[in-house]
């Protein structure tokens, strides 16, 4: 498989008034090329690595509880979409809430240096992704409701706002303007917001870091996803709010807060937990007077400082203001369904016609989750059977995973097949979106011969595109990377582009990484479950890697990469619970 060089043209200023050319020129610039990188760091400064956790130093502080045991269903039946019973709002479902999405997982430890890994995965263990809590009154946490930040170094809520009990009526009931009404929030819910630090990434990652913000953003967004399931609970993103609102609500745009602006958080994303199957309106929108209001009351705590120094990223900025979002208008709503998962009706938890059949030993969901890791390399000779292949690969579909996607898809997997037993080595493609095949078809290279594999599923629209030992290529394209080829497989992600930021706006190029982070969680996931272990890449040449695909044009944009195989463990590295200290040991460590 031949991948040739690709010459960069020089990449002109946008205009300055049209958003939708400085999210090009971005992401233009920020392409990795066989002879320049984009722009980063010429190395890491040491003495300006971020702090790993965001706190609010004095504001009130609740403990979270640990389980004392798993007790969450089988993980074949929770994503075969066994009904889960709904558990009520309080201090235990919430931490179970948090432990199973973006709590602290373990340590890791080697040659006297300390790390901690966390249940959702970021890009070079930086984690730029911080969650809010909105919640009514929880008596275990608090005679009112409040608006919290969520702390996952001592797996604590700090309460950043306290709100009275007519601000959370007013703040749930919507808003009303005239003719236009949205419905209040169903009995039971609750609110989280993700936001993003993008120093945290761009300390190490330069330009480009602003992609990996968004791709932390998807998965955590669909750890959050899954972490409601568990709970009997669904979780619906919010489309109505606007950046700018949501900004007030969570209080992240007061200056006398954060004590270094390159440390501001952008707001990401808004979201309603309610019981499973209740209607939410996707035009939820808080009413604006609440919102005045809340900015004017007394915040509490105020933002750590992360780093003593830090260095500029112009353009991430330009992108960050390119890709604001506007107050969402309803009428397209049908493609933004794509962030939200289906309602669960089925009550049964028999199998799928492609269930995992390799153990009959019931594996806790939760369990899982919690030990997900990031392979560091791959041992270049486990090989799996193409029966578990395809399993894999179900759970990415829209049509079969109702835990994370719904029937809009805009991203699919190109493939490099290294060691699946029954399949023969070569590029692949899988179509997550079987309407997709003829454009695809036309746009792709003429020589592929787009041939279904013997056997494969008919839920599965996948390819066989050049059959061929593709190890060279996958490991080339992927930043020259080894782990690329000495998995089982690695992929592609390869997204509608040019198309939905055209159609829908300039913010959708922030939601084509969160549904590559949504796939990628379920891939990291089925790794484990599988016996074998996952690696998010980041870095990858990217228009090569469109060459190889026949992409000639910014139709569709690989934005993504990920790699499945036996992992090499580090035998000098040593694993310590997640939160062993809460036992009273190590406190003065960890502060």
């Amino acid at each position: 498989m031949k991948v040739s060089s690709v010459n960069l043209s020089n990449i002109p200023e946008p205009d300055k008034a049209d958003p939708l050319d400085t999210v090009f020129a971005y992401h233009e610039r920020t392409k990795h090329h066989f002879h320049r990188f984009a722009e980063g760091p010429d190395g890491l400064d040491w003495a300006s690595q971020p702090h790993p956790f965001r706190r609010f130093l004095g504001a009130p502080e609740t403990q979270l509880l640990l389980p004392d045991s798993d007790t969450t269903p089988d993980y074949d039946a929770f994503f075969n979409g066994q009904s889960v019973k709904s558990q009520p709002l309080s201090l235990q479902s919430l931490s179970q809430f948090f432990y199973y999405s973006l709590a602290l997982s373990a340590w890791k430890s080697c040659f006297g240096n300390r790390w901690s890994l966390r249940v959702n995965p970021s890009s070079g263990n930086l984690h730029p992704t911080e969650c809010y809590l909105l919640t009514d009154t929880v008596p275990e946490i608090s005679p009112l409701p409040g608006v919290y930040h969520y702390y996952p170094l001592r797996h604590q809520l700090e309460c950043r706002l306290e709100l009275q009990e007519s601000d959370w009526k007013q703040l749930t009931n919507g808003l009303t303007n005239g003719s236009y009404t949205t419905e209040a929030l169903p009995e039971g819910s609750f609110l989280i917001a993700l936001c993003s630090i993008h120093w945290r990434e761009s300390w190490k990652y330069g330009e480009r870091a602003f992609r990996y913000c968004q791709h932390d953003c998807g998965h955590a967004l669909a750890a959050t996803t899954i972490a409601a399931g568990l709970m009997g609970w669904q979780l619906t993103l919010i489309e109505g709010i606007s950046d700018a609102e949501l900004v007030h609500v969570l209080g992240v745009d007061r200056d006398d807060d954060y004590p270094n602006q390159q440390e501001r958080e952008a707001p990401d994303l808004l979201a309603v937990v309610s019981p499973a199957g209740t209607s939410i309106n996707l035009d939820w929108r808080p009413p604006p007077e609440t919102l005045n209001a809340l900015t004017a009351r007394k915040w509490l705590g105020k933002a750590n400082l992360l780093s003593s120094s830090h260095k500029l990223w112009p353009w991430i900025d330009k992108a960050t203001a390119a890709c604001e979002k506007p107050t969402t208008e309803s009428h397209i709503s049908e493609h933004l369904q794509s962030f939200n998962p289906r309602k669960i009706e089925t009550t049964s938890d028999s199998e799928s016609p492609l269930s995992y059949s390799g153990s009959s030993i019931t594996r806790r969901t939760g369990s899982i989750i919690r030990q997900r890791r990031s392979a560091l390399d791959m041992d270049g000779k486990t090989r799996i059977e193409k029966a578990i292949f395809y399993q894999i690969l179900d759970r990415t579909l829209p049509g079969q995973n109702t835990r994370l996607f719904s029937a809009t898809t805009w991203v699919h997997l190109g493939l490099f097949v290294h060691r699946i037993d029954g399949l023969q080595p070569g590029l692949y493609l899988l179509l997550r979106d079987p309407a997709k095949t003829e454009q695809l078809r036309a746009l792709m290279s003429e020589t592929f011969i787009w041939q279904r594999p013997p056997d494969c599923p008919e839920s599965l629209s996948l390819y066989c595109l050049l059959p061929a030992d593709a190890q060279e290529a996958a490991k080339l394209l992927s930043c020259h990377q080894e782990i690329a080829s000495g998995g089982v497989f690695s992929c592609a992600m390869l997204a509608e582009f040019e198309q939905p930021l055209r159609q829908l706006g300039t913010w959708w190029y922030r939601r084509l990484y969160w549904e590559t982070g949504i796939i990628g969680q379920m891939l990291y996931l089925e790794a484990e479950a599988k016996g074998i272990r996952a690696t998010g890449i980041g870095c990858y040449f990217d228009d090569p890697v469109h060459e190889v695909f026949g992409l000639k044009d910014r139709s569709y944009q690989s934005l993504y990469h990920f790699t499945m195989g036996g992992p090499v463990e580090d035998t000098r590295l040593e694993t310590l619970p997640a939160y062993h200290f809460m036992a009273g040991k190590d406190n003065h460590t960890l502060n």
